[in-house]
């Protein structure tokens, strides 16, 4: 497995190194904290606390992202790698999850014990919307039966529209076909959200966004009401 991810990422970066974007070295970091983790219409919890790094050059990106649970009574913790391309409004590229609740033990790849799963991903921003596509393509992607679920997702963006001096913004999401990593059993809608944010400082490289989201899974019958307050510096 990891011979096949060397070489789906060497492939990677020798076509983002070889095509045209900015010259120089940017980056951004984001710090939140959120009273409940909700993810592709997955509940993985309550409080927690969040950190994202990015740094790109040439339209080449690496991204890391780690999560930790804050309750005394279900602690867990998550780490996510990405790379990938971004090119006007196109992207492409991979994200390895990890999480120790399914093992604990980062550097255990085999590939049925593993707690790493990597997605390939495609993106496009329309202006309107924002198109993604995610695929998991390695790591511990297997149903119950032993076969490997090919677990997808489609989320659909809304660009972000200012109403009332507050900034709003939809999503919707879609598993859509059966996966346990999804949770769903056939075709489902298993995101349907509506965010509101208002920024309560911001200036030219900093910005301190405090949100309020209402999420509901559709296919599972559970709605959520999360609030979260970010730090964001680039």
């Amino acid at each position: 497995m990891k011979r096949k991810l060397y070489i789906i990422l060497f492939l990677l970066l020798a076509t983002m190194f070889g095509a045209r974007a900015q010259d120089s070295v940017v980056g951004s970091f984001e710090a939140a904290l959120e009273n409940h983790y909700f993810w592709r219409g997955q509940d993985y919890g309550g409080s927690n606390a969040r950190v994202t790094a990015d740094v790109g050059w040439k339209g080449v990106h690496f991204e890391l992202f780690g999560l930790t649970l804050l309750s005394e009574n279900n602690p867990a913790n998550e780490i996510n790698l990405s790379f990938y391309y971004e090119w006007g409004d196109f992207s492409f590229g991979l994200t390895d999850y990890w999480f120790d609740t399914d093992n604990p033990n980062f550097f255990d790849f085999n590939v049925h014990k593993t707690g790493h799963v990597t997605e390939a991903f495609v993106e496009y921003d329309f202006g309107i919307v924002d198109v993604a596509w995610y695929t998991n393509v390695l790591g511990n992607d297997f149903n119950d039966d032993g076969d490997r679920e090919w677990a997808s997702y489609l989320e659909i963006t809304s660009a972000e529209l200012e109403w009332a001096t507050i900034r709003w913004q939809g999503q919707v999401g879609i598993a859509p076909w059966a996966s346990e990593y999804y949770d769903n059993s056939h075709f489902a809608v298993t995101n349907l959200s509506l965010k509101a944010s208002k920024e309560i400082v911001a200036t030219d490289r900093l910005s301190v966004p405090v949100s309020l989201t209402l999420s509901t899974n559709p296919d599972h019958g559970r709605t959520y009401c999360i609030l979260g307050i970010t730090l964001k510096y680039n």
